[in-house]
């Protein structure tokens, strides 16, 4: 499942999360798909000292999933 921001001269026009045929002018029009499938993370486990100086490895699985395409394209910050 896909979502696809149309924007035109850098304004947003609407979001597509219908697949189908549709026409645009070409002129300053752009789309941006966005998945809103579910995903998963591994985090790299990393080992430290527990209470008694026994190493302890910690490690995580993220899951998530995006729910706003616009948020999720415009509205974060990667470093």
């Amino acid at each position: 499942m896909s979502a696809t921001i149309v924007s035109t001269f850098g304004k947003i026009l609407h979001v597509e999360f219908e697949p189908g045929l549709r026409w645009y002018t070409s002129i300053g029009t752009k789309f941006h798909s966005v998945d809103l499938r579910v995903k998963d993370m591994n985090i790299a486990g990393s080992s430290c000292p527990d209470s008694h100086g026994s190493p302890l490895s910690v490690s995580c699985i993220v899951t998530y999933s995006v729910s706003d395409p616009v948020k999720s394209e415009y509205h974060v910050k990667n470093p």
